[in-house]
């Protein structure tokens, strides 16, 4: 029996996109990472990830088309 690959990552993003070299992170994220006060190098990557991950899943919710009920909607 072959086994079946969990997704049991919380940073999962819907469509696989991943961060590339053309990558533009937001300018309000970058003004938070310029003047954030962080204890560690490793705290201030993870907030970074962290938010590469949310701006990629609101590009990701931007291009998924909404379901609608067939009774909802009147012509």
């Amino acid at each position: 029996m072959a086994k079946q690959k969990q997704k049991t990552e919380t940073n999962w993003i819907p469509f696989d996109l991943k961060p590339d070299r053309n990558f533009k992170m937001s300018k309000q994220t970058k003004r938070s990472l310029a003047l954030g006060k962080f204890s560690s190098e490793e705290d201030r990557h993870s907030y970074r990830r962290a938010m590469i991950n949310a701006q990629l899943a609101e590009e990701a919710s931007k291009r998924t088309p909404l379901k609608r009920d067939k009774e909802d909607v009147s012509a």
